[in-house]
């Protein structure tokens, strides 16, 4: 009789625990880890405010940059340069745009340009564009299409196709200087997106769809 007892007793304190167990082990706080939500991850007004700071410097590098070619005879190189620059004066303009929307306020924070020869500063441009349209602007990409920012997405749209056109460009003049500097060359810029080519052989801006007459030359 005692025995019966004693598992009748035991039977539901077993049971208790077990149901204890299971309601503990699923309320556990959630850790941090590649499961566990982003911490301090950067909102789309910041990614833009980034976005306008590292151009700004970009900006002022590419002018010293081609100050450095025309000094050291290299014309056609600089001229490259100056294209460049007039493309990232236009997504400096449009990132603005867009942080002014969100009521923001563009800024920038300059950094002295580390100057070398124009072979150099090619190869240094190189890693710059190669930077931006493999890393930089694919990231603010993405957390703009979570953000669902339609003019975020647009401007760093453009941004990411001018950074792949001008690392073109830097890579041809880079492969042989003294070759590429011998050969005519015309750039235009869109002045809607900044994407920067040498000819109009197509109907429309292949990056904003706009007509030709978006286009302008870069003397």
């Amino acid at each position: 009789m005692l025995r019966i007892t004693r598992l009748r007793f035991f039977k539901p304190a077993i049971l208790l625990l077990v149901v204890c167990f299971f309601f503990i082990q699923g309320n556990e706080p959630v850790q941090a880890g590649k499961n566990a939500p982003a911490e301090n991850e950067p909102g789309t007004l910041e990614n833009l405010l980034t976005a306008y700071n590292s151009e700004s410097n970009t900006y002022n590098l590419y002018q010293a940059c081609s100050e450095k070619a025309e000094k050291e005879g290299f014309p056609r190189a600089a001229h490259l340069f100056r294209a460049v620059l007039r493309s990232i004066k236009i997504q400096m303009e449009n990132h603005a745009q867009a942080i002014k929307k969100m009521n923001g306020t563009p800024k920038s924070d300059l950094k002295p340009p580390v100057i070398k020869t124009t072979a150099e500063n090619l190869q240094i441009a190189i890693k710059q564009e190669s930077y931006k349209y493999n890393n930089l602007y694919p990231s603010f990409l993405k957390k703009a299409r979570k953000e669902r920012n339609r003019l975020a997405l647009r401007t760093f749209n453009f941004s990411k196709s001018a950074a792949a056109e001008n690392l073109k460009f830097f890579n041809e003049a880079s492969v042989n200087l003294e070759a590429w500097e011998k050969k005519e060359r015309n750039f235009l810029v869109c002045v809607i997106c900044g994407n920067t080519v040498t000819a109009l052989n197509f109907d429309e801006c292949p990056i904003c769809f706009n007509p030709l007459e978006k286009y302008i030359a870069i003397k």
